[in-house]
């Protein structure tokens, strides 16, 4: 049985006096361990609140399939010089063909790009295996980030947070940031600044935040850099895609590198994943009827709508060609491209998202666009509509990076690559008869015009979305004649 020295009270407790100097008051602090030597400590805000917060996915995928193309095609792009990649055995390998010529190199990024957020934590982990990581005159970069692709894959990064394997051989934690110009390089050396073992997968995970970025490897925490006192935050990028690349330098390597991507998990840790659709919506003026601010710099609506007593420019809305340009508004569009030819699509509106710029020193504010409600009125004749007689289904298509519906997959070589449109049929016919009278008001069948959407659709920086019709009928095709239609969407870039 213990012995206790000091007063205890009738319960047997024992009485503690706290002092009442704070230079000589004691602290606690939450911390936890994944082994009886390795302890991380809970996060506090300066207003020394609890850090605490549930994950949401934002990316989640793997490289266990057939092909590299029919994989990265979906959600990444590809540059490279010489340099190839193949998937292997659940990985996907960069550097396939195992070479060491000079000023070679391949890249991967994804279309989609992921925002830095106050109050909220950025968590990138992906399962990693390299050959020959240690090898001098080679550099592969993995994490957030963007540089030139144009410029070969060696471009120095306009901005970047992540692991880095250097030409000099040794592994590094970096933050390279920008305020206006040439970008600057923060690093900290991490596992000692030696690379881990070759051949062997390990796990490698960054967590980003306005304040800092902190790098673990296997779960165990190695270093962290903090927002530099010249910056406005950790990157002057509010957005940036996943980036992974790896290229060989002026002088040959001794033995060839390659790096194996296996499963990459992107999530969001924080309050904001909570906020409901309104809120999104409403906040920081991104709906989707303002600018994307940051990207654009006209003030007023992203939709297309004329003043008063001004009709909309008519425009020919083919499937190459476009019935009406902006985030939705009022547009006039001549139906010569109702052929008779049935299951023929006519991009009545779109929109590009704006891209990530790559220039240094650039503003980048890239977001993804989140679409959630579809708004289409029936179609109404303004120029009498000589010959005729159809039915056509409006459909939505997001992810083309041009404008093209007939525009293919290609994963990338030595240009950027290129992404289909995935088109979503709605449940909205529009019917006129031949000759339809100017004032004729389609005939709607199935939905009246508004599409809430449960999954809402996601339109990356760069990426067209597309609202069209699609004949199913068609008794004779329409020579002259055009209409009036409005679209609108509900949204928010986030």
């Amino acid at each position: 049985m213990a012995q206790i020295d000091g007063p205890v009270d009738a319960n047997g407790n024992i009485r503690v006096a706290q002092p009442l100097n704070p230079a000589q008051a004691g602290f606690g602090q939450i911390s936890f361990a994944r082994s009886a030597a390795i302890a991380r400590v809970a996060r506090v805000t300066l207003a020394g609140e609890l850090r605490a917060g549930q994950s949401t996915r934002l990316m989640d995928c793997n490289f266990n399939g057939p092909a590299a193309g029919a994989l990265l095609n979906n959600q990444f792009n590809q540059s490279l010089t010489t340099m190839v990649s193949a998937i292997t055995g659940g990985f996907l390998r960069l550097n396939s063909g195992v070479i060491t010529t000079v000023n070679t190199g391949i890249s991967v990024n994804s279309w989609q790009v992921f925002p830095i957020h106050d109050e909220s934590t950025l968590k990138l982990a992906v399962v990693l295996r390299h050959s020959n990581g240690s090898v001098a005159n080679k550099q592969a970069d993995i994490g957030f980030g963007y540089y030139d692709v144009a410029a070969f894959q060696a471009a120095a990064m306009n901005e970047f947070i992540g692991f880095r394997w250097t030409q000099a051989g040794a592994l590094l934690g970096v933050l390279e940031y920008s305020v206006g110009g040439a970008p600057t390089t923060v690093t900290i050396p991490l596992n000692g600044g030696v690379p881990l073992s070759n051949d062997v997968a390990h796990t490698y995970e960054i967590l980003v935040d306005n304040a800092a970025v902190e790098f673990s490897i296997n779960g165990v925490f190695a270093g962290q850099i903090l927002a530099q006192p010249d910056a406005n935050s950790l990157t002057k990028a509010s957005g940036l895609p996943l980036l992974i690349r790896l290229f060989n330098g002026g002088s040959a390597p001794a033995t060839a590198p390659a790096f194996d991507l296996g499963s990459i998990t992107i999530s969001r840790i924080g309050p904001i994943q909570n906020e409901d659709r309104p809120t999104l919506q409403a906040k920081q003026g991104r709906h989707s009827s303002y600018p994307q601010s940051g990207t654009q710099t006209a003030n007023g609506q992203t939709c297309s709508v004329p003043l008063s007593g001004n009709s909309p420019a008519v425009l020919v809305p083919t499937n190459a060609v476009t019935g009406l340009v902006g985030l939705g508004g009022t547009g006039r569009a001549t139906l010569t491209g109702v052929t008779a030819t049935v299951h023929t699509d006519l991009i009545m509106n779109s929109f590009q998202n704006p891209l990530i710029p790559e220039a240094a020193g650039q503003a980048n504010n890239a977001r993804n666009l989140i679409i959630t409600d579809i708004l289409i009125s029936p179609l109404i004749v303004s120029v009498v509509l000589a010959g005729g007689g159809f039915t056509a289904e409006w459909f939505v298509a997001i992810g083309a990076t041009a404008l093209s519906l007939a525009t293919a997959d290609a994963i990338g070589g030595a240009t950027i690559g290129t992404r289909s449109p995935k088109k979503i049929m709605l449940p909205i016919f529009d019917t006129f008869a031949a000759a339809a009278a100017v004032g004729t008001i389609s005939t709607r069948t199935g939905e009246q015009g508004l599409i809430n959407l449960n999954t809402p659709l996601v339109v990356a920086p760069g990426d067209f979305l597309v609202v069209g019709l699609r004949t199913l009928f068609v008794a004779a095709a329409v020579t002259s004649g055009a209409v009036d239609f409005s679209i609108g969407f509900n949204g928010y870039w986030d």
